[in-house]
C-alpha cells in the first residue's frame, strides 16, 4: 500500500507564523524592510511560479499554458480558481508551498501558493515530447 505524502507545515513554523503576524498587524513598517526568506525558506532554495516556469521553457508558453500541462501530468490538481498539490507532483521533488507574508490596506495575511524548483522544467519537457510522440505515432 502506498503512503500518501503531504506538505506539512510543522507547529513551530504555524507559531513563528503567528507571532510574524501579530508584530505586522502592529508594525507594518518594521516587517516590510526585514528579508524573513531565511525563516519562510530555511533550504534557500529559489522557487518558481507557472509564469517563471513558462518564461524558462520559451516562446509559446504562458503561465496558464504552465498550470494546465502540471494539471494533466497530475502535478498539480485545480479546484474553481486555485490550484493545489497532488502526489505526484510531491513526489518529483519540484513541487513546495510558498508561504508568502502579504499586506493590503486593512491587513496583513500568508498567502499559500504552489510553486516549483527549476527541475520542474525537465519534467514538463520530457511530459510534452512523449505527448507528441504518442499523437505522431497515431497519425502514422
Amino acid at each position: 500500500m502506498e503512503t500518501k505524502k503531504a506538505l506539512i507545515i510543522n507547529d513551530k513554523q504555524i507559531a513563528l507564523q503567528n507571532v510574524i503576524l501579530e508584530l505586522s498587524n502592529k508594525a507594518q513598517d518594521i516587517l516590510s524592510n526585514v528579508d524573513l526568506s531565511g525563516i519562510l525558506n530555511p533550504e534557500n532554495t529559489i522557487y518558481l511560479s507557472a509564469s517563471e516556469i513558462a518564461k524558462e521553457l520559451g516562446k509559446g508558453w504562458t503561465g496558464t499554458k504552465v498550470n494546465e500541462i502540471l494539471v494533466e501530468m497530475k502535478f498539480q490538481g485545480k479546484i474553481r480558481d486555485d490550484y493545489y498539490p497532488r502526489i505526484e507532483g510531491v513526489k518529483s521533488g519540484c513541487c513546495h508551498r510558498t508561504i508568502m507574508l502579504k499586506y493590503d490596506n486593512s491587513k496583513t495575511y500568508f498567502k499559500y501558493s504552489i510553486s516549483w524548483t527549476i527541475d520542474v522544467v525537465q519534467h514538463i519537457k520530457k511530459f510534452v515530447e512523449e505527448k507528441e510522440e504518442i499523437a505522431n505515432g497515431k497519425e502514422e
